[in-house]
């Protein structure tokens, strides 16, 4: 199967010098997460949610070139396999098809999940095989502005809703977040406009979204399908309680797919760390290297993905490090958690985690 058959050929697209709060409302209204920027008809980049929501705090009439996102196109015969991985090392949500300096079509990881079944087997996962273990919740009565952190630092476009008892209650949509966060004034810095003193809360349940949540037992296939049915990204997995346990989200799907390629190396990605923090990128290469030597061994695997979110927490002058790990590498799929004052007691406690998982999975084949 190849990008042409898979392709969407009716690309919403935006003129350089369309203004953020009319692509914003284009975005809304047609559902998507990243558009294509023209210049005189030709691809320059892509609007994404997420390069909006670095700025924290937006002039409605910035032009859409100045958020525009490098990202590489695609071809017509481009394999599955191969568009997996240019969405996965792009990190983008959807890439467009390139003809002749023109799109003819636009890719997203939807479209790939949508042809699951066609592409991968799947047929003898479960959604516990990919689910990620949910342990930081968005309380329904928060702020708008914690769940879009918590979307903006998890790389996320919904998040899962939960009550006082942590019982399910529905999902919170980026899309819809953006039409609270930025107004028509000077602007909305999360609930705030940037002109006024007085602060406007905005609660998360006012842009509550139903979505049905799925069982740990469930077949994947029937995540991907609640995810294309209902144009999200992510499926909620909760316990007979209701209780929210973990969520299955359509990166991982695609990590997953991006995975199965043999010989490619181990793809290693880091988000959340900053510009002058060189010293904790080279720390986590350094060990991700050590433990790559390891997992061969013990896997036999020298291909795959391993995905590492940072996020910092100041207390009383000094930082605490909670970091997020994913590993996928074809059928292995796993993740790994860890909170420190010392950030290299993290990646270590992290790596170890793994290896020991591994280890015993090696004793019962």
């Amino acid at each position: 199967m190849k990008a042409a058959e898979i392709m969407t050929r009716d690309v919403i697209s935006l003129d350089e010098n369309t203004v953020i709060t009319e692509a914003l409302a284009k975005m809304r209204d047609n559902s998507v997460q990243t558009v294509p920027i023209l210049r005189d008809g030709k691809y320059i980049g892509v609007l994404t949610y997420r390069e909006i929501l670095k700025r924290h705090s937006i002039r409605p009439n910035s032009k859409v070139v100045h958020f525009a996102t490098p990202s590489p196109g695609l071809a017509e015969d481009d394999s599955i396999e191969a568009i997996a991985k240019s969405l996965v090392d792009s990190g983008m949500m959807a890439l467009p098809v390139i003809k002749k300096e023109k799109i003819v079509g636009i890719v997203s990881r939807t479209d790939l999940v949508k042809h699951l079944s066609e592409i991968y087997n799947i047929k003898s996962l479960k959604c516990e095989n990919l689910m990620i273990p949910e342990k930081q919740f968005v309380h329904e009565k928060d702020g708008v502005d914690i769940a879009v952190e918590a979307m903006r630092s998890m790389d996320l476009t919904e998040f899962p809703l939960v009550d006082d008892k942590g019982r399910y209650t529905g999902i919170m949509k980026l899309n819809d977040a953006t039409r609270e966060l930025f107004g028509k004034e000077d602007g909305i810095k999360f609930g705030q406009y940037t002109s006024s003193k007085q602060r406007v809360k905005i609660v998360c349940s006012s842009l509550l979204s139903e979505l049905p949540s799925l069982r740990k037992d469930d077949a994947l296939e029937k995540a991907a399908t609640l995810m294309v049915e209902n144009l999200v990204h992510i499926a909620p997995i909760t316990d007979d309680d209701n209780k929210l346990v973990g969520i299955v989200e359509m990166n991982t799907i695609v990590n997953t797919i991006a995975g199965t390629s043999e010989g490619e190396g181990v793809l290693v990605n880091i988000s959340g760390l900053e510009p002058g923090e060189e010293d904790l990128y080279e720390i986590t290469y350094f060990m991700a290297d050590k433990f790559m030597t390891r997992f061969h061994k013990l896997t036999g695997h020298n291909y795959g993905q391993l995905n590492i979110n940072v996020q910092k927490y100041k207390t009383q002058g000094k930082t605490k490090y909670s970091v997020r790990t994913r590993l996928f590498s074809g059928r292995i799929s796993m993740s790994m958690d860890s909170h420190n004052w010392n950030f290299g007691r993290c990646i270590s406690d992290i790596f170890d985690g793994y290896e020991k998982r591994l280890a015993k999975i090696k004793e019962k084949a």
